[in-house]
């Protein structure tokens, strides 16, 4: 037997992720959480470069 999250709980946090990235592709974002994604982006853009490099 595993444990799973409810799916109810899945359904919700589903629906505020799509709520969040609609806002971010409106721009009606909440201006802290957009910068959040911005400097997230630019860390992990950062990091695939580093795992590039250090693949070659």
């Amino acid at each position: 037997m595993h444990l799973k999250a409810p799916i109810d709980l899945d359904t919700e946090r589903s629906r505020k992720r799509a709520v969040w990235l609609r806002q971010l592709a409106e721009g009606a974002a909440h201006p802290e959480f957009a910068e959040k994604i911005k400097d997230l982006t630019e860390e992990y853009k950062g990091l695939a470069e580093q795992l590039e490099h250090e693949d070659q």
